[in-house]
């Protein structure tokens, strides 16, 4: 019986020097027999991401599949919610916070 999984997949995108110039991570769901399936499925979904362009500096630039960071069994199948990303901003550590914060008034597009 396939299991889920969340696979969180990082992205380089470099220049025609090798230097990155910009990266990007994305969590995807994974149904698979086995870790090693989720892993290999994961790979593949990665590569698939991968693509060479003019960017609007006229340079050509590639993303390249830079690392499965993540991969972990998620049980999906009961009723509760399952976190499946959670991320932490170390860039705003000092920062007063003023802001009153009303979530439910600012839903996702």
């Amino acid at each position: 019986m396939a299991s889920t999984y969340s696979a969180k997949i990082e992205m380089v995108c470099v220049d025609a020097d090798d230097i990155i110039v910009m990266s990007s991570a994305s969590v995807w769901i994974v149904r698979a027999e086995s870790f090693g399936s989720a892993f290999d499925q994961s790979i593949n979904i990665g590569e698939s991401q991968e693509k060479s362009y003019i960017n609007a500096d006229g340079r050509v630039v590639q993303w390249k599949l830079k690392q499965i960071s993540t991969l972990d069994l998620v049980d999906i199948d009961g009723d509760e919610p399952v976190e499946v990303h959670h991320e932490f901003d170390e860039d705003l550590n000092g920062q007063v916070f003023e802001l009153k914060v009303k979530p439910e008034d600012n839903p996702p597009p």
